[in-house]
């Protein structure tokens, strides 16, 4: 009974930043953990968080730097499961049913949980159903600047559909992909989906490190590990 409310303690510290993070770099946006295409993941998103965190520690304690106190955890996203099932989701039933329960038996008050419509790249809040915003790919186009690539056609969205007044959300697949979303859209966007890889966390969770840094002290990591 101690040890696991010792540990959900510490599990909240983490994703709430209470001794781990010190000096903020002025950010407006937060980092969520992305676990859509994950989906044994989410019952087991505590564990996760508790994984990514000392894998990131690990990569950034090794490099000499320290995380940032903007970079916890903020909310947990999944796919959407009822926009799925309108579309024909593509998960397998046992799948589907084990989201569905973890996503009914969601601790709120540990962290938001945010749901995405795979179809239209849109975000709810799971419990609330309030919209958060409208998610872009990390690799799709440059800055904002109303240029084709950006600006939709005459009625103000963009490609993904998604209104010039939504929140921008983006999702980088990895932590080349992470630098560069930091670049282009570190400015408007309000939230940065990270996969479940303590590379792309450890780029977005501290100041002056790159990519390659972060990337080649994990393999060296690794490499330790081996030998």
């Amino acid at each position: 009974g101690d040890f696991r409310q010792d540990m959900s303690g510490f599990i909240r510290n983490m994703t709430g930043g209470v001794g781990h993070h010190k000096v903020s770099d002025g950010r407006t946006y937060e980092l969520w953990l992305d676990l859509r295409g994950f989906p044994g993941l989410l019952g087991m998103a505590k564990q996760e968080v508790m994984k990514l965190f000392w894998g990131t520690r690990n990569i950034v304690d090794t490099l000499g730097v320290s995380l940032l106190k903007d970079g916890v955890v903020s909310g947990i996203v999944t796919d959407d499961h009822e926009a799925a099932d309108s579309a024909g989701g593509s998960l397998l039933p046992e799948a589907l049913l084990a989201e569905a329960r973890a996503i009914a038996s969601w601790d709120f008050d540990w962290i938001p949980l945010v749901l995405v419509n795979g179809a239209t790249g849109r975000a709810r809040h799971a419990a609330t159903g309030a919209p958060l915003g409208c998610l872009r790919a990390a690799s799709r186009g440059k800055l904002l600047d109303g240029t084709a690539e950006t600006a939709g056609p005459e009625d103000g969205t963009d490609a993904l559909g998604a209104s010039s007044e939504e929140e921008l959300l983006v999702a980088p697949a990895d932590a080349w992909e992470t630098e560069q979303a930091q670049a282009r859209y570190g400015f408007v966007m309000s939230a940065l989906l990270l996969p479940p890889d303590p590379t792309a966390w450890s780029v977005a969770s501290v100041r002056g490190v790159t990519a390659d840094e972060v990337a080649e002290t994990f393999i060296r990591i690794k490499g330790g590990k081996k030998r």
